[in-house]
């Protein structure tokens, strides 16, 4: 039996990771002993005869993560890229802010801010989110503030409250902001809160990542939320320690989990659209099945031309209700292929294409991989 010692910091974060990590350890009847430790225990507990370890170790942590290391027990990082010290697995943060993009495309938003702090993660997220609006002909206002600031703001006074409130004002409504954490969308909840309010989600959708519930179920506008994936995250770090401890290669880079699907709650509740048929199309698109999904139904259900709501639609949202749609089974087919053992064919067939084959060609175009080499990838074992 193999002693392994798992960091236990971070509280919900720690009980996510564990999913992950224990889910890994009956699938494969590894036959390990976990063992939780603190930070600070982390060192003696190398000290001991022990197997395996993982840990949650910053950057800041320098002194740890060489002890790690220099022990030469097989170690694997989570959510803190401590590469090439020690193996890593994390969130692809710039995926995170790829799909809060992409979201709040769908919905209809022309202006977009993004709030984010000082911290690699968040520029990260950044990077994603203002790459994907580019890609659709649009960009985003950045606000950035210190990381403690966010942390220690009281109520809504204070210069940060001002100078969020100020950014959202001149962003206009109806906007769209993605926060680059909950505990960040909060605050701008608060800000919009400041007289003269700004509603949400009528004037501003807000945007978070994380999911934790304790702040998204719990201000007075219930928040969207992008979750990390984090129990796929304790899985492949249990499967990478699992490799290292029966003397495979480590691997040179990084291991990056997608997010899973953004978390609807009230304060992205809009559709950021005027026109009513354009409006009425899109949230039939994005409410329907997957497997209904075509311009014909699209159509008749609008009571438009297609000619015209090709043309209006493009005006408005600068693309077409068939690449709308396109998307919309995209979406639909990353997430079965990412969160079910459906076969191939059976998520084509869940997605509306005739075929499997029409689904590959389909993935490659828009993601440069298979559906098979996207489930190899980033499908879920849990």
């Amino acid at each position: 039996m193999r002693r392994v010692l798992v960091e236990s910091s971070y509280g919900s974060i720690w009980r996510e990771l564990m999913e992950g990590i224990t889910f890994y350890v009956r699938a494969q009847r590894t036959g390990w002993h976990l063992h939780s430790v603190t930070t600070e225990e982390i060192a003696r507990g190398l000290e001991r005869k022990v197997d395996g370890l993982m840990c949650l170790l910053p950057r800041s942590r320098g002194e740890l993560i060489e002890a790690v290391r220099k022990s030469r027990v097989p170690a694997v990082n989570m959510l803190r890229d401590a590469t090439p010290e020690l193996p890593s697995v994390l969130s692809d943060h710039e995926a995170i802010g790829e799909r809060g993009a992409e979201y709040l495309l769908e919905k209809g938003y022309r202006r977009f801010g993004f709030v984010g702090v000082d911290r690699d993660w968040s520029a990260g997220r950044w990077r994603g989110f203002s790459r994907r609006l580019k890609a659709s002909g649009r960009s985003a206002v950045l606000m950035e503030f210190p990381l403690a600031g966010v942390e220690e703001r009281v109520g809504n006074s204070g210069a940060l409250m001002r100078t969020l409130r100020g950014g959202l004002d001149r962003l206009g409504a109806p906007g769209a902001v993605m926060a680059c954490a909950d505990f960040v969308s909060r605050a701008v909840l608060d800000a919009c809160g400041r007289e003269p309010k700004l509603r949400v989600p009528e004037d501003v959708a807000i945007l978070g990542v994380d999911n934790d519930a304790a702040i998204c179920e719990l201000t007075a506008v219930t928040l969207s939320s992008v979750p990390q994936n984090l129990a796929r995250i304790g899985f492949e770090a249990a499967r990478l320690l699992d490799g290292l401890m029966k003397k495979r290669r480590r691997p040179r880079e990084a291991l990056r989990i997608l997010p899973r699907e953004v978390v609807v709650r009230r304060s992205t509740e809009a559709i950021a659209v005027e026109d009513e048929q354009v409006a009425a199309a899109l949230r039939m698109i994005h409410e329907s099945e997957a497997a209904d999904l075509t311009m014909k139904r699209v159509v008749e259900r609008v009571g438009v031309s297609r000619q015209w709501l090709d043309r209006r639609f493009k005006e408005v949202l600068g693309r077409t209700p068939s690449e709308e749609i396109r998307q919309r089974k995209l979406k639909e087919a990353r997430k079965l292929l990412s969160q079910t053992s459906l076969t191939v064919q059976e998520v084509a067939m869940r997605c509306g294409f005739t075929q499997g084959e029409n689904l590959s060609r389909f993935f490659n175009d828009w993601l440069g991989m298979s559906p098979s080499e996207f489930r190899k990838r980033y499908g879920a074992q849990l």
